[in-house]
């Protein structure tokens, strides 16, 4: 407790350094940000702040997280992503297609935090796509359009009785001079002539990795001293690199030369961000509903109280039960909440009564409807996903509208990642040319994703299966809208091969039925 107590007074006196003091970097993340994200964190792991509160200690329903799965089921669902081209799409696709094994996952965390950046690295011959949420990776610049152009990224590791952090801050300087840089041996030439000259492109892009140890885990009180949505990192001591197996391939910094574009790519919730308009990360998918997030829990642990408190039971007075050797009734054990004892002062002995009060469940659930109807509407989800449905929709018209909602917003979601997708693929790319990982070539992004949210799939293909019989519809379209690939490639993968036709021309043997 001593020891305890001097660490926390020492930790005020001398604050850890954060990253920024050690980077000598400045992100552009507000504290108002930071708590956001926390908070969104906390409600994502089902550890809100009113978990527990005092008075009604609230019980929750873990709704955030199932805000987040629900969105991530509905855009990825029947979602087709793949990369064609010739060997250089080939190998662009297999780099994708390890990252998209988990995309459900992704895409969750993707919705649940804001955002979610890739960060493409190379292991051996491949493309290794790594991904960070908002509370591992923090920008420090961005254009007027809010694409982020510099980003720390954090990366943790336990080793013994130490925490190792490792940082890797990614920087890009637009029209640099760089004769001085075409001297370091460690740059690198993205954009460059057969002859060697210094390529027109001058952009220089830099990345930086230091790694540092804490102290002693023993001298810790709790996990809260690693809180990294403050940045209070435990950044101690700063050590090399190959002190960790795992980091000792990485390079200390690496200059590039005639980069269009950093070597990662930050994809964000589409809505604007009302916490803080000027950053330019995303906001929760349930960021708006927070309120009503935690009326929805505590009227939930109303109900649930209601429940508990109107439970049946026998109540009786002590004289019925027998006593143990200080007098205290013996009741049957394990029905203790079922048998009760009274205090019988100024009543009549041998007293039973039974407590059976109604429970105002219906009043209840309803209220706790009401709440969740308000998430839905606030997080952009359709009536009847959190709630029960209160009218039957009847015709197709009233399906299409109860489902809109979800399909505005899930459309809108699925547009911004295929978008930082078909970024990614040009980082893959640049990657490649970079390293010189494989021949150089053509690629193209497809991504199908599906119409089910606001329209039955099968309907659809009914739809177009008819305009193709009708002669209003090409086969080529129609079966490239089926397997989500593009056009050009629906002959040579999945149209029939066509007999040959018949030019007319018979040998003898032919003529003659063959030899």
């Amino acid at each position: 407790m001593i020891q305890e107590f001097i660490n926390r007074v020492a930790s005020k006196i001398n604050p850890q350094p954060t990253f920024e003091d050690k980077l000598k970097a400045q992100t552009v993340i507000s504290s108002k940000m930071l708590n956001a994200i926390k908070l969104w964190t906390e409600m994502y792991t089902d550890m809100p702040p009113w978990k527990g509160e005092k008075g009604l200690e609230t019980k929750t329903q873990n709704i955030p997280a199932a805000i987040a799965r629900e969105f991530a089921r509905l855009i990825t669902q029947e979602s087709e992503i793949s990369v064609g081209g010739d060997e250089r799409g080939a190998y662009i696709n297999e780099q994708l297609q390890r990252f998209l094994r988990y995309f459900p996952q992704k895409v969750e965390m993707y919705c649940a935090k804001g955002g979610i950046f890739i960060k493409p690295y190379i292991s051996g011959k491949n493309v290794i796509l790594s991904y960070y949420t908002a509370d591992r990776a923090y920008p420090t610049a961005y254009d007027t359009n809010g694409d982020i152009s510099g980003a720390v990224f954090i990366e943790q590791m336990r080793k013994g009785d130490y925490i190792y952090t490792r940082l890797e801050w990614h920087t890009m300087t637009y029209n640099a001079d760089i004769e001085d840089q075409a001297q370091n041996e460690d740059s690198k030439t993205a954009d460059s002539d057969s002859s060697g000259e210094t390529p027109k492109n001058t952009n220089l892009y830099n990345v930086r990795n230091q790694a540092f140890r804490s102290e002693r885990l023993v001298s810790y009180s709790d996990d809260s001293d690693f809180d990294m949505m403050n940045c209070r990192f435990p950044l101690q001591d700063e050590v090399d690199l190959n002190t960790i197996d795992e980091w000792s391939d990485i390079e200390p910094e690496v200059n590039i030369v005639g980069l269009e574009a950093p070597l990662f790519v930050y994809i964000k919730v589409p809505s604007a961000n009302n916490v803080d308009s000027y950053c330019p990360l995303g906001v929760s998918v349930y960021s708006l509903a927070i309120d009503a997030i935690r009326e929805s829990d505590r009227q939930y642990t109303r109900c649930i109280n209601e429940y508990e408190l109107k439970e049946a039971a026998i109540h009786a007075s002590a004289d019925l039960w027998k006593s143990n050797k200080d007098g205290t009734p013996i009741l049957p054990e394990g029905k203790e909440r079922v048998y009760r004892t009274l205090d019988d002062a100024g009543k009549d002995e041998n007293t039973i009564k039974d407590y059976s009060p109604d429970i105002r469940d219906t009043s209840f659930y309803n209220g706790l409807e009401e709440t969740k109807r308000d998430i839905e509407f606030l997080a952009g989800l359709a009536y009847g996903t959190l709630s029960r449905m209160q009218e039957t929709a009847k015709t197709a018209t009233e399906i299409k509208m109860s489902k809109q909602r979800s399909y505005t917003t899930v459309s809108n979601m699925q547009r911004e990642i295929e978008d930082g997708l078909r970024k990614v693929c040009d980082v893959i790319n640049a990657l490649a040319d970079l390293y010189e990982l494989c021949p150089d070539g053509s690629y193209e992004l497809a991504c199908a994703w599906g119409d089910s949210v606001r329209e039955d799939t099968d309907v659809e293909y009914q739809r177009r299966l008819q305009l193709v019989m009708a002669g209003l519809y090409r086969q080529e379209a129609f079966v490239a809208w089926y397997f989500g690939c593009p056009e050009e490639e629906v002959v040579k993968k999945y149209m029939p091969l066509l007999p040959a036709a018949d030019d007319g021309n018979h040998d003898e043997g032919d003529k003659d039925g063959g030899a």
